[in-house]
């Protein structure tokens, strides 16, 4: 049976995506990005695997041969100026990055040739009195590219005409860390006092954003997931390593509030077909699997189907969350948890953290594989355990 695969790169990992595979495609996910931060010189490097897909084929291979075939190949790469901060696909050839000198650029990369070209810069879209200060995020959807900065404020750029539409220079007090686009014209925020705002991108900058918070402290919200299939449904995670989720039709406070990761949880993702399990990673080293298809089992038309035998090798957990903070209620949401119903979600340790770990600061699943990368410089490729 197969097991992870680590290949050390020698630069610290920042963030890592896998290429977009087109709905229509029967192509496997087998190309991935990765950006590096606090180096002499950061770059964007394209990574493929080896001569197959990577698929449940390989599991039944000889262990040294599905070990060749989860090794990723670097094929190009290109300098970034400043660390990178946010990553994404724009289409099958265009990535997007965000920098810490405040810039945004766009980057195409020929699987042909194997070049790698930037093909559009916007500069010092973020900064106080002229002094450029870290864009920390990036949203995208369709044509429409919009930026968060530490300075609190948010750009949007036009893709096709590539000049700036608008700028909501007050968004916030305090620094943008996520933005997610819930509609075409709407987009999420998280920022460093535990707030989600609610922007619509056509009402005028003056206009007042829809505001969630988290009581209590102000406690910094990192990182942000949509649901798949209900937008109304977020998933944040937190400084101090507690899992939220939101359901933004209640507009007040989130919905559950889970304990677990004993330092910033960097990144949380959704699976895009099996949304019932979600994925984390954290400052602490650990990456986290969230299986709640236990409670999903209440609600027949949110399953999904079984698919491969599951891996060993990883450390499982179950934690009552009839026990965690549970601030309300909403039906038809397996991820809104109730205490009376006292559900169970699996947790399983994909990594294990500790105060040995260094960092784990991003993470990308499609299909049967999780990617992750961080201050340890390598990548790491995880077969998934069985998704239902």
């Amino acid at each position: 049976m197969a097991d992870m695969n680590v290949k050390f790169i020698s630069q610290k990992i920042s963030k890592i995506r896998w290429k977009p595979v087109g709905a229509s495609s029967l192509q496997k996910p087998n190309l991935f990005v990765t950006g590096s931060w606090d180096d002499e010189q950061s770059k964007l490097s394209f990574w493929t695997f080896g001569q197959h897909d990577i698929d449940y084929d390989l599991y039944t291979m000889d262990t040294e041969t599905a070990a060749v075939d989860m090794e990723p190949q670097l094929l190009a790469d290109i300098t970034h100026v400043g660390d990178v901060t946010d990553l994404k696909y724009l289409d099958q050839q265009q990535v997007v990055a965000s920098s810490s000198k405040g810039s945004v650029g766009i980057f195409k990369h020929n699987q042909n040739t194997q070049a790698v070209e930037c093909v559009q810069t916007w500069k010092n879209l973020h900064g106080y009195n002229l002094i450029s200060c870290p864009c920390t995020c990036v949203g995208h959807r369709e044509d429409v590219l919009v930026t968060g900065g530490e300075d609190g404020k948010i750009c949007v750029l036009n893709l096709e005409k590539k000049n700036i539409t608008k700028c909501i220079d007050k968004a916030d007090s305090c620094t943008i860390n996520s933005i997610t686009f819930l509609r075409q014209n709407e987009i999420l925020i998280t920022n460093s006092t535990g707030q989600l705002k609610i922007f619509d991108l056509r009402a005028n900058p003056s206009e007042t954003p829809q505001t969630l918070f988290l009581s209590g402290e102000q406690v910094s919200l990192m990182c942000a997931a949509k649901h798949p299939s209900q937008q109304h449904l977020v998933a944040t995670g937190t400084v101090d390593g507690s899992l939220c989720l939101w359901d933004l039709r209640q507009k007040t406070n989130p919905v559950t509030l889970l304990g677990g990761h004993t330092g910033p949880l960097w990144e949380v993702k959704f699976h895009s077909a099996y949304p019932n399990h979600l994925f984390t990673c954290s400052e602490d080293g650990s990456l986290w699997h969230w299986d709640n298809s236990t409670a999903a089992s209440s609600f027949p038309y949110l399953s999904s189907p079984s698919v491969k035998p599951s891996l060993g090798g990883t450390s499982r957990k179950t934690m009552d969350i009839g026990n965690s903070g549970l601030l309300g209620s909403v039906t038809n949401n397996p991820w809104s948890l109730n205490a009376s119903d006292r559900h169970k979600i699996e947790i399983t340790s994909l990594l294990e953290g500790g105060s040995h770990c260094l960092s784990i600061n991003s993470l990308d699943v499609e299909e049967e594989t999780i990617l992750c990368g961080g201050d340890n410089e390598s990548i790491y490729t995880i077969p998934l355990p069985n998704l239902r």
